[in-house]
């Protein structure tokens, strides 16, 4: 299915990967009143919807969906593609949240948030809203399974080094709160929470807050 509508009228563009066209139809009603977002369009592939974004290229942020991608290890592989292309771009994966590889591989290529496919359309728009305000959205089944897989595994010394404070710190940007909201919150300075949040990204070996979260999480630091 290939692009099937795009509005103009709200401020960052949902595009939706799937080939369910009941899903992307209630997902563009459940986005009509929501004045952060838009319903950009609907398309089969990851390539296509590619194709047609990195076309479209802009400062502000772009919202991706993606459904029904595929399984196993190798299944969001191709969101690494289109960052390096459109850095702008936000990933939300929507999977089987039985499918240990796959969350595995959404984890390595640092999506924005991951959803499973039994999730309602309510709970996707709200991972939406979340996502476009700088969280990052989990269902509650594919949560467990990531702090699963971190529980299988032996943390590194980086993530051993982590401080309480800075463990405050990650639970806040996991909530969606700003550089800002989290100094008030803790009573520390704005400044304070920026050298500890470059700190956490050197520690934990990511470039952005979304990877803290991630790493984060999979670590079961928060």
């Amino acid at each position: 299915m290939e692009l099937v509508l795009e509005s103009v009228y709200r401020v960052l563009p949902v595009w939706v990967i799937t080939t369910n066209a009941g899903l992307s139809h209630e997902i563009e009603a459940g986005l009509s009143d929501i004045a952060l977002l838009k319903f950009g369009g609907t398309f089969g592939t990851w390539q296509s919807a590619f194709a047609h974004i990195k076309d479209r290229q802009s400062q502000e942020g772009q919202i991706l969906l993606a459904d029904e991608i595929g399984n196993g290890r190798s299944a969001f592989n191709w969101v690494t593609i289109i960052k390096e292309t459109v850095p702008t771009v936000s990933v939300i994966a929507v999977l089987d949240e039985s499918d240990s590889e796959a969350i595995e591989s959404a984890l390595k290529v640092g999506v924005s948030g991951f959803l499973a496919r039994t999730s309602p359309v309510s709970q996707i728009v709200s991972a939406l809203i979340t996502t476009a305000t700088g969280g990052i959205a989990l269902s509650p089944s594919v949560m467990n399974k990531i702090i699963g897989i971190g529980a299988g595994r032996n943390l590194s010394n980086s993530s051993q080094n982590v401080t309480k404070r800075e463990v405050d710190i990650l639970r806040l940007l996991a909530d969606g709160r700003s550089v800002k909201e989290i100094a008030d919150k803790l009573s520390i300075s704005y400044y304070t929470v920026d050298t500890h949040i470059r700190n956490l990204h050197r520690k934990l070996r990511v470039k952005n807050s979304r990877g803290l979260i991630t790493v984060a999480m999979r670590r079961r630091l928060i």
